[in-house]
């Protein structure tokens, strides 16, 4: 039976970590195609549909780019998205404050203006603490009460990445309530399983 195949990178966090743990956590069969940056440049830059990663090429032969969409399509086969729509429209937001983040990242990854970089990523990263304090569950630490949602997997996955690859850039102990959630999904049984199974 054919199955989607997510294609990008390997290594912690990324773009597309999300969706490959919205896979593993809703059980959703599908082939983790990952690369190194220097199997990127050799073959796979040229296969991507954008020229450029992530990208899932769906049972049919099409595909779908941008991670976001990525990410929306493996929620739906997930069930990890809220169908209360106030609860659905707080995981969306979750998602774009958090969007607004990777922008001073990339001056990290180009290592330009990296101080002014840092300085811009602690203050959308204190924004987006913040709003995500203003719903976040007590009980939980998700972002929700409803529970484990997409929107969770995407804040954890941006930090893991960031917290692995510029540890002197994003200290998690100053953002109370992103701890929170990475903490909550670090922990969600299916989650610890699939990096258990990772390493």
């Amino acid at each position: 039976m054919a199955i989607p195949t997510l294609n990008y990178f390997d290594g912690p966090g990324g773009r597309a970590e999300a969706s490959r743990l919205a896979f593993h956590v809703g059980g959703v069969e599908f082939e983790d195609r990952r690369f190194t940056h220097e199997q990127w440049g050799a073959e796979y830059k040229a296969k991507a549909p954008t020229g450029l990663a992530p990208w899932l090429e769906l049972e049919d032969g099409s595909y779908i780019v941008e991670s976001k969409a990525i990410l929306m399509y493996a929620a739906n086969k997930a069930a990890l998205i809220p169908k209360d729509p106030v609860e659905a429209a707080v995981a969306e937001q979750a998602c774009s404050i958090m969007d607004a983040c990777f922008g001073p990242l990339k001056s990290l990854y180009m290592n330009t203006e990296v101080e002014k970089a840092k300085v811009e990523l602690a203050e959308k990263l204190s924004v987006a603490d913040k709003v995500i304090a203003t719903r976040q569950s007590e009980s939980t630490g998700f972002i929700s009460n409803t529970g484990l949602s997409y929107a969770d997997l995407f804040v954890f996955a941006f930090v893991l990445g960031v917290t692995t690859r510029f540890p002197d850039a994003m200290k998690i102990e100053n953002y109370p309530h992103l701890k929170k959630v990475y903490e909550a999904v670090k922990a969600y049984p299916k989650v610890a399983e699939y990096y258990k199974s990772r390493s």
